[in-house]
């Protein structure tokens, strides 16, 4: 009899062992996912954020442009028109000596 719960002992052992290994390793796996999901929501709003800046840069490009082509001298203000915000641009010549 003490040999026959010595052995089951042993085997349940055994058991909780591999019970928490296997444990652990789906709680590995399943914070690799979450950590996985979370780098990609920080390279999307990045994306975003980066795709967003080239806009106004773009658009204050074409402003700069339009400005330099239609006042060849003299100081004048444009009005950007963005989706959301409107931005007061001063486009003015400085003369070096």
């Amino acid at each position: 009899m003490e040999a026959w719960l010595s052995e089951l002992r042993s085997s349940m052992i055994t058991l909780q062992k591999e019970a928490i290994s296997a444990m652990l390793s789906v709680e590995e796996q399943q914070q690799q996912q979450i950590t996985l999901q979370k780098l990609l929501m920080i390279v999307d709003a990045e994306r975003s954020y980066r795709r967003h800046v080239l806009s106004i840069l773009e658009e204050l490009h074409a402003e700069l442009i339009l400005a330099k082509v239609i006042v060849p001298s003299g100081d004048v203000t444009q009005r950007v028109h963005n989706k959301n915000k409107d931005y007061d641009y001063f486009i003015g010549k400085v003369k070096v000596e």
